[in-house]
């Protein structure tokens, strides 16, 4: 991954329960190969990022993104990156929830209601 210059906090092989592993860990996003690992990180509400291989090329899932280089596994790292911050910055703007209130007037400058803005 360096070679790529991916960033990433550990580089963890041979794990026989992924999913109690990314649980226990917080990883929230999981390069894998096995499609089954992935539909289980997925019911799970943990991201991956299926790698094509022989095994699992036939598979379709509409839910797991697939790749097939370190290139594509790049870019849907950014997406995702980009994604997160987004739903972050929703997040903190929701809780702090700010209204505003706006006259409404006709053409003729007379009032005719209010509304409210939440943002």
């Amino acid at each position: 991954m360096d070679n790529f210059n991916i960033p990433y906090d550990s580089l963890n092989l041979h794990i026989s329960d992924k999913l109690t592993f990314c649980k226990e860990h917080g990883i929230d996003l999981l390069i894998e190969d096995s499609y089954e690992t992935c539909r289980e990180l997925a019911d799970n509400g943990i991201k991956s990022i299926l790698m094509t291989t022989k095994m699992n090329s036939d598979i379709e899932d509409k839910e797991i993104v697939r790749v097939n280089n370190w290139d594509e596994i790049y870019e849907e790292i950014e997406k995702y990156k980009k994604n997160r911050e987004f739903r972050k910055c929703l997040r903190e703007r929701n809780s702090k929830k700010v209204m505003e209130k706006h006259e409404l007037v006709d053409i003729n400058g007379k009032k005719t209601g209010k509304i409210f803005n939440t943002y």
